[in-house]
């Protein structure tokens, strides 16, 4: 199979909207700003004229089919083709580069590296970025750089693409190309790359128009002898015409001959090449930019005139003899036509094959051997001889369309020979085995001012008012950038039934009746399938592949291929984990045992919610990711959802999400709804380690998403204490108070329902719901509810039972967040001295209870108590406990805070980087408790005075947070 190549250009055509589109950058020092500044204005004008055609704004880099320059040019060509860069963000960074880099070699090294980290972003050092990446990009880019050793002035081209008809040549980094560019001999060291040393492309070349002509003819046309029959536009721009006055300073003066023959070369060569290429001018194919005033007295290093600069060239531009020709060049470069756009002039035939399956193929074959042109031939209206037919002739495009089956049907019906080009579309990624893999490409979601355009474009609103363009914007947002239901959004809106500002609503009442429909709104891709229609192929394929299974394994993946799908519909689009549905069973495995004698009501929801071999176990009763895996691969192959980058977790497009709970019945949802509830919440321990608490950070954008649904759904509840109490519990974890609030009031609900007041489930929920209202400074909230368990327990369990203390404990820690610190000690002190009489001094509870009134201590400014219990509870914890014990670092930590409050900060940073080293090791650096550690430790550094170190840790704390919480998460 070939891959069809873009435009051939060798071919000719109407050269008003095809050709090769060149630009051409002189060398100029500090004066190159006046290149940047022509080529700004022509860009401007160029998009302004693309927007009112309804066409996105574009940069250089997707006008320019080839890019050279020297010196200055030289770098301002490899940040606008290389690093893609646009010109209004080009100029801060060249006007920064050179007041930063002025004259020497390693800070200009430095400040190209910056640049090239910014805008590139492979994981390499930015010093070893190539030039030439060996990826073939529409831009190409050289620069002329002088061999230093070479006796004339010859420059050599330094590329961004492979030029193998010339041989291999010298293989620079991007940063190695624009020092030997700009290296000129006094100002900037020569430059090396590979054997060869280079000095500033200007002693050669400093107008390098006649360069990019003899590139463009190596590139596109090494057989002809006038490549200008394929240039469409050919743009020159110049750093202005500079005065002859020679440098008469140290180390320049030696330079000033050289410099006033590199100042009047640009503009000879420039008169020559018009002199030579004079029908091209006249067609108004080549055009010649540079400022004739204004910037003689500026020299090369005078990098602080830029002022200057700007102001002669917006009065060169502004000017009646430029004016026109500016807007003749913009309207040139505008009217280019895309590559992709010019493909069909290639073929004499486009032949499409409904791939759909193999007798949609075989038919199609059918109506092909019927061709006009097939029968002339005197082939016969077979799939065979449509096949020979092909063999025997040249330039068409055959195109499988729809081709979500096996690769092998596609193999079996490729046409033989070399006289044209098979495309094969497909979500099937297996098909990628049948290809080439650089002729192999995805297609993901549009860019979102691509997706805006094409929904103008087909609801024919080529020029929209600015309220519709923001109507358009929240349109492709909603549908996810899929070009499909943008462009059928858009038919619709075109085709009277709604205004661009309404669809949305429609959108929201009539989703499934929109996106699966397309008989009535023809997009403007005329493509014949609704959004949905095509997603009904790819389930009905899931579905032939159950019921021709050749064995029940393969049966039974299929089969729960489609379960999956349906339960995905219900947790949120992204990063869905395969550890979701391992900790579901082996958790439900564990809790068989605990519930196996309770009653129906209390059975674990995993069992009654879930089909039995959804969650697979094998024989020792651990997780078996076979089938489920066998399962993903059946929905990965026909695209319905993708594996991400990390290998780990899938995404779902959030129309196929959409699609998928769309085509449910209400008694499906509420059938999968409530299998997906008990996924998330059978996979959700209570544990307190790291990997329990990480998951179920993990775990909340899914119950989140399932919750949002239920509150918008009829059909689905969250009906659960349990489950409720789980969700709970994940949200106070995470910092959303608001929605642990929620969860917890439920499960209070739900259980003194069910259970009673006085049932302990009951008042562990009671319990949590306090912690949650003083987590969320209602402090009265709190203590009313933790003086109600606290009085439940009293008169059921008694005074001195283990729950009844931790209740008065928590009763006290909420007088002390409210300032009554008389009250909190009296409570901790009635605690302690049960728990060592009932306990024994050592036990670990009465450590917490001596650690929470030696805390008391501390908050009331009674430093001599709370030094003596908190060093005395610090060294039974160390021996009882073991120095990394969590409840030993925590009376580490509390220490620490009570020396800070003291003053005493040597002391308190002795002990805060003793807690930091041991959790960072024990727990990892992201745990929570690493992070209050690093922030108590920043604090402790700051009293100190050392700023540099609190800074350090803040911004660390700071960055850990944002990443693993989310920039909006209160804790920041």
């Amino acid at each position: 199979m070939e891959q069809a190549p873009s435009m051939d250009r060798t071919t000719g055509g109407d050269l008003q909207t095809e050709g090769l589109c060149l630009l051409s950058l002189d060398g100029g020092g500090v004066r190159g700003l006046s290149a940047l500044y022509i080529l700004q204005g022509l860009m401007t004008r160029v998009n302004k004229l693309r927007k009112a055609r309804g066409e996105p704004a574009v940069k250089p880099f997707e006008v320019f089919d080839l890019i050279g320059g020297t010196s200055t040019g030289g770098l301002i060509a490899i940040m606008l083709g290389r690093l893609e860069m646009d010109v209004d963000d080009l100029i801060p960074v060249t006007i920064k580069g050179k007041t930063k880099a002025r004259f020497d070699s390693n800070i200009l090294r430095q400040s190209i590296e910056d640049i090239i980290r910014k805008h590139i972003d492979t994981g390499r050092d930015p010093a070893t970025e190539p030039l030439n990446n060996g990826q073939v990009k529409d831009c190409k880019v050289f620069v002329c750089a002088t061999r230093h050793e070479a006796a004339n002035r010859t420059p050599a081209r330094l590329r961004s693409y492979e030029a193998t008809r010339l041989g291999v040549g010298d293989r620079p980094t991007i940063s190695g190309a624009a020092l030997a560019t700009f290296a000129a001999t006094t100002f900037f060291d020569p430059v090396t790359i590979g054997t060869r040393t280079y000095a500033d492309g200007a002693f050669g070349a400093n107008n390098p128009v006649e360069e990019v002509l003899a590139e463009a003819k190596d590139i596109w046309s090494p057989k002809k002898d006038n490549v200008g029959e394929l240039v469409k536009c050919f743009v020159s721009i110049g750093t202005g015409v500079p005065g002859m006055t020679p440098i008469a300073s140290g180390a320049w003066k030696l330079m000033s001959q050289t410099l006033v023959e590199i100042s009047t070369e640009t503009e000879k060569t420039a008169e020559n090449f018009r002199r030579r290429h004079g029908e091209m001018f006249k067609e108004k194919r080549v055009f010649r930019f540079n400022v004739q005033k204004g910037l003689e007295q500026i020299g090369l290093e005078e990098y602080e005139k830029q002022g200057i600069i700007e102001t002669a060239t917006d009065l060169y531009m502004e000017s009646e003899d430029h004016v026109v020709a500016v807007e003749d060049c913009a309207e040139n470069l505008q009217a280019k036509k895309s590559p992709i756009g010019d493909s069909e002039d290639q073929f004499r035939r486009i032949l499409w094959v409904d791939s759909s399956n193999e007798e949609t193929i075989k038919q199609s074959l059918k109506n092909i051997a019927n061709h006009p042109d097939a029968k002339s031939s005197r082939v016969q209206g077979t799939p065979e001889a449509a096949l020979y037919w092909l063999s025997i002739t040249d330039k068409w495009l055959f195109i499988f369309d729809n081709a979500d089956g096996e690769p092998d049907v596609i193999e079996e019906n490729l046409p033989s020979g070399t006289g044209g080009h098979v495309l094969v579309t497909s979500r099937n990624i297996n098909m990628r085995r049948i290809v080439s893999e650089e002729s192999y490409l995805e297609i993901n979601e549009m860019e979102r001012d691509d997706a805006i355009l094409l929904l103008l474009k087909a609801a024919y609103l080529t020029k929209p008012f600015e309220k519709d363009e923001a109507a358009a914007s929240a349109i492709v947002d909603e549908l996810g950038c899929l070009a499909l239901a943008v462009d059928q959004a858009g038919a619709y809106i075109g085709s009277g039934f709604c205004t661009i500002n309404a669809y949305l609503e429609a959108l929201s009442r009539h989703r499934n009746e929109l996106l699966s429909q397309s008989s009535l709104f023809k997009g403007a891709s005329k493509y014949g399938l609704a959004v949905y229609a095509t997603w009904n192929i790819s389930y009905e394929a899931i579905q032939r592949k159950q019921s021709r299974a050749p064995n029940p394994r393969e049966a039974t993946a299929a089969e729960n291929a489609i379960i999956f799908l349906h339960i995905f519909s219900f947790f949120h689009y992204g990063n869905i984990m395969e550890e979701t549905f391992k900790r579901a069973a082996e958790l439900a495995e564990a809790r068989h045992a605990e519930y196996q004698d309770a009653p129906m009501s209390r059975l674990p929801w995993t069992g009654r919610d879930l089909p039995g071999d959804l969650l697979e176990l094998d024989d020792d009763r651990k997780w078996d990711p076979l089938l489920f895996r066998n399962s993903i691969q059946i929905l990965l192959s026909l695209s319905l959802i993708k594996r991400d980058t990390s290998g780990e977790t899938y995404s779902i497009h959030p129309l196929v999400h959409s699609w998928s709970r769309d085509r449910m019945t209400d008694s499906a949802v509420m059938k999968w709804a409530a299998s997906a509830n008990a996924i998330l919440a059978g996979s959700v321990d209570s544990g307190g380690s790291e990997s329990s608490h990480t998951y179920r950070r993990k775990l909340v954008p899914h119950i989140n998403a399932y919750y949002q649904f239920v509150k918008a759904s009829q059909v689905a509840t969250l009906s659960k204490d349990d489950e409720c109490a789980m969700y709970g519990q994940a949200f106070q974890e995470n910092g959303n108070w608001d929605r642990a609030e929620v969860f917890y009031k439920s499960a209070v609900e739900m259980r003194t329902k069910l259970l009673g007041t006085e049932h302990p489930d009951t008042l562990s929920s009671m319990r949590n719901l306090a912690l949650t209202y003083s987590l969320q400074g209602l402090w009265k909230e709190a203590e009313k509810l933790r003086a109600q368990v606290l009085e439940i327990r009293k008169r059921v369990l008694g005074a001195e039972h283990p729950d009844t203390l931790i209740s008065i404990s928590d009763l006290a820690s909420t007088y002390s967040d409210q300032g009554l610190w008389k009250e909190a000690e009296k409570l901790e002190v009635q605690v302690l001295e049960i728990r060592k009489r009932v306990l024994g001094a050592e036990h670990p509870d009465t450590l917490i209870s001596m650690r929470n009134l030696a805390l008391s201590y501390s908050r009331q400014g009674l430093w001599m108590e709370a030094d003596k219990l908190g060093v005395q509870v610090l060294e039974i914890s160390k021996r009882v406990l073991g120095a990394e014990h969590p409840d030993t670092l925590i009376s580490m930590s509390n220490l620490a805070s009570t020396y800070l409050r003291q003053g005493l900060w040597k002391e308190a940073g002795k002990l805060g980087v003793q807690v930091l080293e041991i959790r960072k090791r024990v727990l990892g650096a992201e745990h929570p408790d690493t992070l209050i550690s690093m922030s108590n430790l920043a604090s402790t550094y700051s009293r100190q005075g050392l700023w540099k170190e609190a800074d350090k840790l803040g911004v660390q704390v700071l960055e850990i947070r944002k990443r693993v919480l989310g920039a909006e998460h209160p804790v920041h």
